[in-house]
């Protein structure tokens, strides 16, 4: 476990006499490991937080002095000492050589540079905690960054989330993947005006049954078709269609939105609010219609399993997207 001292108490060890530490050697500087952006929950202040955090890594084992963070300070780009920040630094238990600094609270959409200042004699090597002789402590450390870049330049969200379907329909159809013939649920999504898609959409949505459980089989895609530029088809595929059961398909917040807001990075315009489906895959489009043997559409059970469309026993089945009973 690390162990920690005080300013006072390195002051009262150094009347020591003959123990008394020499002035230590002010070159023990690490070597940066990484330098980088993240978004964290800041515990301490029970909040969300951005963080610039800098890895860095000593010759030696390093110690410090107890809440030497407070004597740290961070200056903006015209030299400034910048308060609108909080330290979260510390030593890595796997490698005591290794050490962070994190700098949070900043703007990650603001272009703007800062400087981390450490002042001189905060870290030292063991002797140098060990006092029996000089050891060596670090002279003043700067890190310059500017988290705007850090964070790959983002743009600032200004989207107005409203941009919410006007009506919505269900049905099986018959689709050709990867070659094969499948069936797949489709929940079409209507908007009052032209539609885009956002490029990551398959992290913006799920599938739970109806007790809840997220169902990782499950497939979704979605498109918009060429004849309706207004319109999103969502298909799902992956989910039982034997029995009748309740599905509920989430989509997030930010997964369809406006022309503008597809243009602008999706940093602007209108997207969707956060949307919930419940679909039954059994209870979709049955219709009661007598079979036609001379068809050469072909016919599907509820288990999605292509049959012979002739002297079908009872029951419910599909073609061409649609359920029909046998009686």
């Amino acid at each position: 476990m690390k162990k920690f001292f005080t300013v006072t108490a390195l002051a009262a060890m150094a009347g020591i006499g003959s123990y008394a530490q020499a002035d230590p050697v002010y070159d023990f500087t690490p070597t940066i490991l990484n330098e980088f952006f993240q978004e964290v929950y800041d515990s301490k202040k029970e909040c969300d937080a951005t963080e610039v955090r800098i890895d860095v890594k000593f010759d030696e084992d390093v110690y410090w002095v107890s809440g030497f963070s407070a004597q740290c300070y961070l200056l903006d780009s015209n030299n400034e000492k910048y308060d609108e920040w909080w330290p979260d630094f510390g030593g890595l238990s796997d490698d005591y050589s290794k050490f962070y600094f994190g700098v949070r609270g900043l703007n990650k959409y603001v272009d703007a540079n800062y400087t981390l200042v450490i002042p001189q004699g905060l870290l030292g090597n063991p002797t140098w905690y060990s006092n029996n002789e000089s050891g060596r402590s670090n002279p003043e450390l700067r890190y310059e960054f500017n988290p705007w870049k850090l964070a790959g330049e983002p743009r600032e969200d200004k989207t107005v989330y409203d941009f919410d379907p006007i009506s919505t329909s269900t049905s099986l159809e018959e689709v050709r993947i990867q070659g094969q013939k499948q069936l797949e649920l489709q929940l079409a999504l209507d908007f009052s005006e032209a539609v885009a898609i956002y490029s990551n959409v398959n992290d913006k949505w799920n599938v739970r049954d109806s007790e809840g459980n997220f169902l990782s089989e499950a497939i979704i895609r979605a498109w918009v078709p060429d004849e309706n530029p207004s319109q999103v088809i969502v298909g799902i595929r992956g989910i039982d269609l034997k029995t009748s059961a309740d599905y509920t398909v989430s989509i997030w917040q930010g997964a369809f939105g406006t022309l503008e807001w597809a243009a602008e990075d999706y940093c602007g315009g209108r997207s969707n609010s956060p949307l919930s489906y419940v679909v039954n895959p059994k209870s979709t489009a049955i219709e009661e219609i007598e079979i036609n043997s001379t068809t050469d559409s072909p016919v599907y059970n509820l288990h999605g399993i292509k049959i012979e469309g002739t002297n079908l026993q009872k029951g419910i089945y599909i073609r061409d997207g649609k359920k029909f009973v046998v009686k």
